[in-house]
């Protein structure tokens, strides 16, 4: 083997072992004339993200899954196990139209070197928690975050003035409380419970079928039993309560006041209590 060769290779090496994130740099620069590739630095934009592309994407079938169960209320009054398959924690492959796109969870590569997060140029930790990446010109990431946060948004708020219309204000707090009150990982970022996040694939139910049922069947109030003048109150607080807008239009205060009174074991309290559970309102 000439000598000369073998010096000159290893310089060549040792040039380019110097040089390599010089020469990895320019790589990816002209591979970047072609490839897109976008990172999500949010963990409420990755949720909304995966939950939008796993409703209106098809996906490739061969990837990594993710199966598990967990304990949840069902409707029906009782508590179980619930299966499902969960998205956004491995590299998935989606089509838009022909072109194929990946996202990926970056959480799961980043790892730190030596015990040691990487910084950014203000001094602050690198947290990226997914990423896109396309051939150019064949999405158009802008529309799809703001169409996947519009989507996350409108679920949220259905959903919240779905509760806010059926909530009972009256709830039973167990001492010491029990573990399900106390496990909170089942609220995502946008506060929906965790079944109704579309990054769930669930296998068994459907989300109508989850969650604590209500406490009784129809009204409060027809559980109790009255007398004639009491059910003419009934109707003036539920005249009262319905006009709301009557009384702002005429400057009139939207305010009703009554007084119970009787001997111990009337009703007084029951009766307040089912206004109130009725009417949705605090008492």
């Amino acid at each position: 083997m000439d000598l000369r060769n073998l010096l000159f290779g290893g310089a060549a090496v040792g040039v380019l072992a110097a040089c390599w994130e010089h020469v990895k740099g320019f790589g990816w620069r002209i591979i970047g004339l072609l490839v897109r590739r976008v990172e999500i630095p949010s963990e409420a934009a990755h949720q909304a993200m995966i939950s939008h592309l796993v409703q209106h994407y098809p996906r490739y079938r061969n990837y990594d899954s993710m199966f598990g169960a967990d304990y949840e209320h069902h409707r029906n009054g009782r508590y179980g196990l619930v299966a499902y398959e969960q998205f956004g924690n491995r590299s998935l492959v989606f089509w838009n139209g022909w072109w194929p796109f990946v996202f990926s969870n970056a959480q799961e590569k980043k790892t730190p070197r030596n015990g040691q997060q990487q910084q950014d140029t203000s001094g602050g930790p690198v947290k990226v928690f997914s990423t896109l990446t396309y051939l150019r010109g064949t999405l158009d990431f802008e529309t799809l975050i703001k169409a996947a946060c519009e989507e996350s948004n409108q679920m949220t708020w259905e959903l919240n003035s779905a509760e806010e219309h059926a909530k009972n204000r009256f709830v039973i707090h167990h001492i010491p409380a029990r573990k399900e009150q106390e496990d909170d990982w089942d609220t995502g970022s946008n506060g929906l419970p965790w079944y109704r996040q579309h990054y769930y694939r669930l296998l068994t139910h459907t989300p109508d079928q989850l969650g604590k049922a209500p406490l009784h069947e129809g009204r409060a109030l027809d559980n109790l039993i009255f007398p004639d003048r009491i059910k003419k109150l009934i109707q003036e607080i539920e005249l009262w309560r319905s006009h709301r807008e009557w009384y702002r239009g005429r400057s009139i205060p939207w305010k009703r006041g009554w007084m119970l009174y009787g001997p111990p074991g009337t009703g007084k309290t029951a009766l307040a209590r089912a206004f109130a559970e009725d009417l949705n309102m605090p008492i």
